[in-house]
């Protein structure tokens, strides 16, 4: 029986890292993208020291119609929000060693900060990638 007690749900909110990248999938034809995200934690001590400020790193992907809405909005240093799922992806490199890596299925992404980005102007309708 399955076990209907567990969920699987990401929400992090941060800033992009850097352009996302776009590739197509060689078994399916799929696009997909990724990019990745910091968020930021402030560790206060009861001590008196200084708080200090710590970055954690995600890796966040989008497939088909996400994909291409995430090209046309996402850019670096854009503020947004995700919701999505942990994944593991597993794979095996050129010398036979086993790597993994976490990352974020996109379900939902919302941008926190609309600037005034010429790169926003040729957006079109976005509803329809959904």
């Amino acid at each position: 029986m399955a076990d209907i007690a567990s969920l699987n749900l990401v929400v992090l909110v941060g800033r992009v890292g850097g352009e996302p990248k776009i590739m197509v999938s060689e078994t399916k034809g799929t696009k997909i993208s990724s990019f990745s995200l910091a968020t930021n934690e402030i560790v206060s001590y009861r001590d008196g020291r200084e708080p200090k400020q710590f970055t954690e790193w995600h890796n966040i992907k989008a497939f088909g119609k996400q994909a291409e809405v995430v090209q046309k909005i996402v850019h670096k240093g854009r503020m947004v929000l995700i919701v999505g799922r942990a994944k593991e992806s597993r794979w095996t490199d050129k010398d036979g060693n086993e790597k993994r890596r976490p990352e974020v299925f996109l379900n939902t992404i919302t941008i926190l900060d609309w600037n005034k980005d010429p790169k926003d102007d040729d957006i079109e309708d976005l509803e329809d990638a959904y």
